[in-house]
């Protein structure tokens, strides 16, 4: 259903027509899209077999079913959202939704005069995690994703009960 190459995502025709069905319109921000500091070059971001700026690959629910997080848009928001397996489907859930950016526009004033997205993806393994900014160690049983949002923080999202849990990783 998805294939991570070289910064591409693949999507088959069926995850296509999900995302169509939930979010009429929907896009999935390009490389080039993303400041330069924050995914846009190979000098400042890996890609690899699952992450991209805006894609992350991984089994989020444990299930032994590749699952997919998305980083992109449609006509009114910005929206990263995940594609769960679940009963031989995918469900769409919900993670993040924001006013629509304009990838032209200048980034916020810490970033310098750049322009770009300046939120994007990465992948992050099962074991265990520890941040100055929470009291417990998290130990990831499945694959979980940060959102980083470049230069200010970022916020590790991992799978619990049925739903994403936030761990927050840098402010």
């Amino acid at each position: 259903h998805f294939e991570l190459n070289n910064c591409e995502l693949k999507l088959s025709g069926e995850i296509k027509s999900i995302i169509e069905n939930t979010y009429p319109g929907f896009e999935i921000w390009e490389r080039n899209d993303f400041a330069f500091d924050c995914g846009k070059t190979s000098d400042t971001y890996e890609c690899n077999a699952h992450q991209s700026p805006n894609s992350v690959i991984g089994d989020f629910n444990g299930d032994t079913i590749i699952d997919v997080v998305l980083n992109g848009h449609n006509t009114k928001n910005d929206l990263i959202i995940a594609l769960i397996s679940e009963n031989n489907s995918y469900s769409v859930i919900d993670v993040s939704k924001k006013d629509l950016s304009d990838p032209k526009h200048k980034l916020p004033n810490q970033l310098g005069s750049e322009v770009g997205i300046w939120i994007y993806l990465s992948h992050q393994p099962p074991g265990k995690i520890k941040s100055p900014y929470e009291n417990n160690t998290l130990d990831l049983k499945t694959d979980a994703f940060q959102i980083i949002y470049c230069g200010k923080a970022s916020t590790l999202y991992y799978w619990n009960k049925n739903k994403f849990e936030e761990y927050a990783i840098s402010d």
